[in-house]
Order: C-alpha cells, then structure tokens, then sequence
C-alpha cells in the first residue's frame, strides 16, 4: 500500500501541512529540532494509532492550539486522526473506527537510533518490538494482547488487596489471564521462530556467522500447541498464587517475557555463543539491529503479501560506511520515508530517484 498525501495541521512546530509523496523514496532534509522527526511521527501515528516518543498525546498539539488533525490518503483509503484534551477520535474513509480497527490498515516499519535497546535495552524494548510486529500480522493477537494487558492489570489490584489482608475472588481473573495469556505466547513463539530463521540467514550472509533469536518463556519453555501452554500456565499460577499475594502483582506471564540475540561463533573446532544484549560490541549490536529490521520487513511481506512502508528517523548518522550501505540496498525496494541532517549522505544514483524536502522551523519546501 502506498501513502499517497499527507496533510497536518497544528501538529508540533508544523501549523499547516500538505504533502504529496513519492511511491519510491520520501527524503526530509534539515538541522536538529526543525521538524523532520514530527513528520514521521505524525506518519507513524496514522498508521499505529501511537507516537513513538510521545509519553501523553496532548503533547502533539501545536502550543496554543485546541486540537490536531491529521490525515493520510492511501490507494483508496482516507485515514483521519483528531487529538483532542483527553483522547483522539479516528476516521477510516469518513466513518468513525476504534483504534484498534485502524491500527496496521497502513502497515509500516520504523528504525530510528533508539531501536538499539530492542538488542542491549531493557526486555520492555523487545516486548514492544516484538508485540507491534505480530500485531501488523495478526489483527487478533493485538486484540489478545490488550485483553490480556487488562485482566493483568485488574488481577493485580485484587493481589494487592490480598496483601493487605482483604480476601477476594482471585481465579475469575486467573481463568483469563490463562485464557488470553497462552494465546499471545503462542504467537510471539511462531512469529519469533520465523524471524530467527530469516536472522540467521542475513547474519550468514554478511558475517559468515549465525545471530539467533532465543525465546524460552519461563514456566512454558518450548512447548507448541495451545492446550499444552494453557495447562501449564494454569499449573504454575497456582503454584506460586502464595508469592504473588504475598508481593502484591503478577509475577509471570508475558508480560515479563523476553528474547535474547546470540552470535554463534566457530573457535577451535567448537561453536561458542555470546549474548549480545550483554556481551557484544557496539558494532555487533549495530549489525544485529540492522539484520533485523530487514528481517522484520521481510517477514511482514511474507505474512501480509505487500511490503510495509519504511520509516527512518536519521539512522544514517549513527551508523558506519558499511551498515549505511546496507540500508542503501532497500531503500527503493518499498515506499520508504527517512529523515536525514544532509542529503549528501546519500548515494547520489539515490537521490536522483527521490523526492526531497529541505525542513526549516515547521516549513517544507522541496530541494532544488
């Protein structure tokens, strides 16, 4: 699918916006804190439903202003978002939609420099990674997901009641943290399976050695098929039911998953394995983040049978001759939109192929 226009008003530093992309290469060229990154993001919030940086969506309105609106054509989809003071109403061609029905009509992927904790970061990091990318797959695992988080968060305050002495009706809510809980372990364990064999492929490629995705969900390890991962979830809360009244929350689940990224290496005869979350270098992590988001807009073409479009928020500038030229190799090979401080890190076959704006306090004027 191919965003054709976008148009923003009082979004950020941007008033009043109205562009007309490229199906191939969208470049936006400028300083620091002129408005490239708000353009993405506002790309990125038309097809997710969410900032990427935004802690509280208030924080997109234009200072002084009562609203933002926003609105992205695509094929023959319109899709409109109004941020409002307490929340933000989405429209697919001019009938109103919940976010969750909007999320991924516009499938995308984002790189920016903060992507480097998805492979030494926290396990939130990879959670999140993880969850947006099946989500894009699997509009049902997102509906899974959410369930989950809800019951999670309701389980916890009847856990922490039961702390503090107060006893209440706990297996209500045991009954759908299992439920909706092995239905998103299930998943994340067939799409983390499909992306470690594409991983292992690039890293071959361009290393000579393997980068592998490990994924062992604590209390159900390895096991397949829903019933098993249902039983042995529901086991295990009851097992250890005593330690989590006694701290008050949920002390397993998904929501305390996690995957590593290791390098097998051949030394003497013998394959060693580095985790590179704790253990590898800056330029192995780079190549891992970098594999993986081929990988992971690989892996979304497989699914869905059309590339997603490509977001990228001045990664060149993070990354060495090498690595840049990796991204070079794609970057026409989908609708892609990236963010740069100079167009002349750019290959220059490249830029005779895009379509670049020159970005100056919230104005966009294309490059001459």
């Amino acid at each position: 699918m191919i965003l054709k226009r976008l148009s923003i008003q009082n979004f950020r530093n941007i008033e009043s916006l109205s562009l007309d992309f490229s199906p191939k290469i969208n470049l936006f060229v400028g300083r620091n804190a002129q408005g490239k990154t708000n353009l993405l993001e506002a790309l990125y919030l038309l097809t997710l439903t969410k900032s990427f940086r935004a802690e509280k969506e208030d924080e997109m309105i234009s200072w002084g202003k009562d609203f933002t609106r926003l609105t992205a054509s695509a094929d023959s989809i319109k899709i409109e978002v109004l941020i409002k003071q307490g929340g933000k109403e989405f429209k697919v061609n001019s009938l109103t939609k919940k976010g969750i029905e909007v999320f991924g009509v516009v499938p995308q992927s984002l790189f920016s420099p903060e992507d480097i904790g998805i492979i030494g970061g926290p396990p939130t990091s990879r959670r999140k990674f993880i969850d947006v990318l099946i989500s894009l797959i699997d509009k049902k695992y997102l509906y899974n997901l959410s369930s989950y988080q809800k019951i999670l968060r309701s389980r916890n305050r009847v856990l922490f009641l039961l702390k503090e002495g107060r006893r209440a009706e706990i297996k209500i809510w045991d009954k759908g943290l299992v439920d909706f809980g092995s239905q998103v372990w299930q998943k994340r364990r067939e799409v983390l399976l499909q992306l470690d064999r594409l991983l292992r492929g690039a890293t071959k490629d361009l290393l000579g050695n393997e980068i592998k995705l490990v994924y062992k969900p604590r209390g159900v390890g390895n096991l397949e098929t829903l019933n098993e991962i249902k039983e042995a979830y529901a086991k295990l809360i009851e097992k250890i039911k005593d330690a989590e009244i006694e701290r008050g929350f949920s002390i397993l689940g998904p929501h305390r998953d996690d995957f590593r990224f290791v390098l097998e290496q051949l030394e003497d005869d013998k394959i060693l394995e580095k985790d590179l979350g704790l253990f590898g270098s800056r330029g192995e992590r780079r190549t891992a983040l970098v594999c993986l988001k081929f990988c992971e807009v690989n892996l979304l073409e497989e699914y869905l049978g059309t590339r997603p479009i490509l977001i990228l928020d001045d990664v060149l500038s993070e990354l060495d001759s090498i690595h840049q030229e990796l991204i070079f190799s794609i970057l026409d090979k989908q609708q892609t939109f990236a963010t740069a401080l100079d167009r002349n890190l750019f290959p220059k076959a490249l830029l005779e192929n895009a379509k670049t704006w020159v970005i100056e306090n919230g104005s966009f004027n294309i490059a001459s």
